[in-house]
């Protein structure tokens, strides 16, 4: 749901784009909790499915998602601040990288949420997890 909540801010030609947009630096919604709803969500999503196998298979996933992390943010952090400077060294010292704060960290911006749009873009990522949860239950 993390995913669905930042995409629905974003919408699918910001979330499946090829290459990294920098035209806004958004703090409304999950955004004002972490700098990385859609990375977050992910990583749960992985781990959950991994802790339907053995404890290696955790340990092997959770050491992958952090590599994968640190990968995919350190190129996207280093294009925004370039893009945004002081603003977004402000916002990364508030809002935690992946794992959410309790509570809002800086103020909303404004940006309201489309519901549909976060839907229809996370489609394939919900449509897997509910087939790999289904296959998990039907396999134990």
């Amino acid at each position: 749901m993390w995913r669905v909540w930042g995409a629905s801010y974003l919408g699918a030609s910001v979330v499946f784009d090829s290459k990294i947009v920098t035209d806004a630096l958004y703090v409304s919604g999950p955004y004002r909790y972490t700098r990385n709803p859609l990375y977050f969500g992910l990583d749960c999503y992985a781990i959950g499915i991994a802790l339907i196998g053995p404890p290696l298979t955790v340990a092997i996933v959770a050491l992958g998602v952090i590599a994968l992390d640190e990968a995919l943010i350190s190129g996207e952090e280093r294009r925004l601040r370039a893009r945004f400077g002081e603003r977004f060294d402000a916002f990364a010292r508030a809002v935690p990288r992946i794992v959410p704060a309790l509570r809002p960290r800086v103020p909303d911006d404004g940006l309201r949420p489309s519901l549909a749009i976060g839907l229809r873009t996370e489609a394939p990522v919900i449509a897997l997890a509910v087939i790999s949860f289904a296959f998990a239950i039907a396999h134990r």
